[in-house]
């Protein structure tokens, strides 16, 4: 137990946020969003072509540190495509054929998103 208790003192400092160093929570999870990660939709985006609640989004790219004069607060552009289901997505059954590319930021994704997982954790949890 005294091994166990060393290391995870070893890990956190004391001006850090556990949660985010362990990796864990909306923000670790934005900021280490890559190719192949799964978000699912939280509720309904105007214009009606966008994707829907329930929705799932397969990232196929992610570029950081883009600064948008227009709007400063986005620091990703996200490149993905949409499922209507999961079995659609394990299928790869996509909504359409155009890969979307929006700009996100960490309050647009914790506001509009779950994080799912990527294809193998589907895969697994069937």
């Amino acid at each position: 137990m005294k091994l166990i208790r060393e290391y995870l003192y070893e890990k956190f400092a004391d001006e850090t946020d556990p949660i985010y160093d362990m990796g864990i929570g909306a923000r670790a999870r934005y900021d280490n969003l890559q190719t192949g990660d799964i978000v699912q939709v939280k509720d309904n985006f105007r214009p009606s072509d966008f994707p829907k609640r329930g929705d799932y989004l397969l990232i196929t790219n992610v570029i950081t540190n883009q600064y948008n004069h227009d709007s400063p607060d986005i620091d990703k552009r996200i490149m993905q495509k949409t499922f209507k289901s999961k079995k659609d997505l394990l299928n790869n059954n996509y909504t359409d054929n155009n890969t979307q590319n929006w700009g996100w930021s960490y309050e647009f994704f914790k506001e509009c998103f779950k994080y799912v997982g990527t294809i193998k954790d589907l895969k697994n949890n069937e």
